[in-house]
């Protein structure tokens, strides 16, 4: 779950501190800067969304839809996919509004 998910991301901060391709302030601003949670509307002062959930069209969509409007207009919404097309998934975004210009 959350915890297991913020775990894994510290840990993969820490080793980049180690192989010096970040230094620790920079690890624990990252760190701080996050903010796991289950639900979207503690999202809604966030500049940057990274959706990462199973590869489903609808279920991408339904996220990005409710993200919209939960989130200022200037806030990036951004998909984890590696399958789906952007475009398709981006559809349920109202136009000019969280699209990339």
């Amino acid at each position: 779950g959350l915890k297991r998910g913020a775990s894994l991301i510290k840990s993969l901060l820490q080793t980049d501190v180690s192989k010096k391709r970040i230094t620790t302030e920079q690890a624990s601003k990252i760190s701080e800067s996050l903010i796991p949670t289950t639900n979207m509307q503690d999202l809604s002062a966030c500049v940057l969304v990274i959706e990462a959930v199973f590869e489903k069209l609808s279920l991408k969509q339904s996220i990005f839809s409710k993200l919209s409007s939960i989130v200022s207009d200037d806030t990036l919404l951004l998909s984890n996919t590696s399958t789906l097309d952007l475009n398709a998934i981006a559809s349920s975004i109202p136009p000019n509004k969280n699209r990339a210009r």
